[in-house]
């Protein structure tokens, strides 16, 4: 910042129709080791947010939040059918009217659920796909897919044969002008 404030700016007539602007620098200023020790270790909102953190401070906190809603911040019961569900990765929520595609891998799975909500009244599209197979491709493969559409929430069981030893579940959901989460569980 220093350099920047000792900066001028130079105009150099070449011909009568242009000239070339140049910025001139001073020289650097050497900083002292405490200098450096304090620009290393400070953690004043000054460093963050520059000379008007108040402005900024409520900017940060609504983008922070919009990133958690979007990446995962919602959590769905698992399906209504008895077993031991566990959620393969993170929650998904789309952006309203906006599509939000996602993929989880299940290794050696006995069921598979496909869950998604919206508290919108208006019907979420599910399209969900789901590839198994036994040995790395090497025995039988099945592959099955669906779409489905309905208001507030859809659960869906994807097949899955005896033996599966890897099933990929590819879903996208959209709720026209509003927000749908969708979750895969298996066990």
């Amino acid at each position: 910042m220093r350099a920047l404030a000792a900066a001028a700016v130079e105009t150099i007539p070449t011909t009568a129709a242009r000239a070339i602007t140049r910025l001139t620098t001073a020289p650097p200023t050497r900083k002292t080791a405490d200098e450096f020790l304090v620009d290393a270790t400070s953690t004043s909102t000054e460093r963050f947010f520059g000379h008007y953190p108040t402005v900024f401070a409520p900017v940060a906190v609504v983008m922070v939040s919009a990133v958690a809603l979007a990446h995962g911040g919602a959590s769905i019961a698992p399906p209504p059918d008895p077993g031991p569900w566990q959620q393969l990765g993170r929650t998904v929520t789309s952006r309203p009217g906006k599509l939000a595609h996602f993929y989880r891998l299940a290794q050696r799975p006995t069921a598979l659920g496909v869950v998604a909500s919206s508290s919108s009244d208006k019907p979420i599209r599910l399209t969900w796909f789901s590839y198994c197979e036994e040995q790395s491709d090497d025995g039988m493969t099945t592959q099955n897919q669906a779409i489905v559409t309905q208001a507030h929430r859809i659960v869906v069981r994807p097949p899955v044969f005896g033996g599966a030893t890897l099933c990929t579940v590819s879903v996208t959901i959209r709720v026209p002008d509003g927000r749908a989460s969708a979750a895969v569980y298996g066990y």
